[in-house]
């Protein structure tokens, strides 16, 4: 057997190796000439398949997702979108509070800001906010006070224990002190110290 060549064996020397086996025939100049060309068309179509997906990233960019920026590295700027606060108080959208709420929702849903204010669920949180912002302002400031007086106001002067330079006021605040004197009866409601 060692005189028979095997054709899974490999020759020894490089020259008795043989590239074309006998049933393939040399590549022509006409052959390399089509493999050229369809490199070349194959490099034009990628590029042209390239140009397409930046344009589209781009359209879609302008249309609403934010463009999201590349991490160079460098932090975030702590300086809020001024463009947004302005485009939310356009929108009624005026108290800090509520413009968190609805930035907050909207990075969170990854929507932009004009679909966030048309939901339910925001209109109705930023009403409840708006609600409870009023009740709290129409509340009495203090402890125990059930509503505030203005000077314009015959109690005030009478809390106060002086007379007011407005004449009519002081006229007021003068019969309403002789009548509760007179409304009280004999006992006083003052101590003797004697």
């Amino acid at each position: 057997m060692p005189e028979e060549i095997l054709e899974n064996d490999t020759p020894t020397n490089e020259g008795d190796q043989d590239t074309n086996l006998g049933n393939e025939p040399d590549e022509t100049v006409e052959e390399e000439t089509v493999k050229k060309e369809a490199y070349e068309n194959q490099k034009v179509r990628a590029e042209k398949a390239e140009k397409e997906i930046k344009d589209l990233k781009a359209k879609l960019s302008e249309n609403g997702e934010p463009k999201t920026p590349k991490s160079d590295g460098k932090k975030e700027s702590s300086e809020p979108d001024y463009a947004k606060l302005a485009f939310l108080k356009s929108e009624g959208v005026t108290h800090p509070d509520d413009q968190k709420v609805v930035q907050d929702e909207a990075v969170r849903l990854k929507l932009p800001l004009t679909d966030v204010l048309q939901m339910d669920h925001i209109k109705g949180k930023l009403k409840n906010n708006n609600d409870q912002r009023e009740a709290e302002s129409g509340m009495p400031k203090g402890k125990g006070k059930s509503g505030q007086s203005s000077q314009q106001d015959v109690d005030y002067w009478l809390a106060k224990g002086e007379t007011p330079e407005d004449l009519d006021l002081a006229e007021k605040v003068i019969n309403a002190r002789l009548k509760k004197e007179n409304d009280s009866g004999m006992f006083s409601d003052e101590l003797y110290k004697g």
